[in-house]
């Protein structure tokens, strides 16, 4: 019970300091920051920590099929990409600073990195209220960043190479 309260103190103080609503973040205004050394994102919870600095979101990493996913936006956003939404095809680009190129599509297996298909073990998700899920390894990891998951305190950790 103590915890509980903590950690809702502890949110509340954020969204006091930072300003913001996080029910009302649009995607005009980056919720987190290009990650420099890391960032940590714990199943089940609305906090992340980017490098030093902690922030909320607004939709919580979940895993299913044995694979953490996360919303497309906030991946982008850590990992420095401009993410495009395709309505019509249904399918997400990563844009990357470095100038490689990721493309996910809803309801397949492969992952386009800069022309190249890989292969995926789950599929890209939508989840109410319309969000777009990505496995968070597949996306990093052909991104160029390492993953380090801790089963004990399920946190995933993305770490630039």
């Amino acid at each position: 019970m103590k915890k509980q309260v903590f950690k809702a103190v502890v949110v509340g103080l954020m969204l006091l300091l930072i300003g913001t609503d996080a029910g009302n973040v649009t995607a005009q205004e980056p919720a987190l920051p290009p990650l420099q050394k890391k960032a940590v994102f714990t199943v089940n919870q609305s906090a992340v920590q980017v490098d030093e600095a902690g922030f909320i979101i607004d939709v919580s990493p979940y895993i299913e099929k044995d694979r953490i996913f996360l919303p497309a936006r906030y991946l982008g956003e850590v990992l420095g990409a401009e993410v495009i939404w395709n309505e019509a095809e249904k399918e997400a680009a990563f844009k990357l600073q470095n100038g490689k190129v990721l493309i996910l599509k809803i309801g397949e297996i492969f992952l386009n990195n800069n022309g190249k298909y890989e292969l995926m073990d789950v599929v890209p998700a939508v989840i109410p209220p319309g969000r777009i899920c990505l496995p968070a390894r597949c996306v990093c990891e052909a991104a160029g960043y390492n993953v380090v998951w801790e089963k004990d305190t399920r946190q995933m950790t993305v770490k630039r190479n």
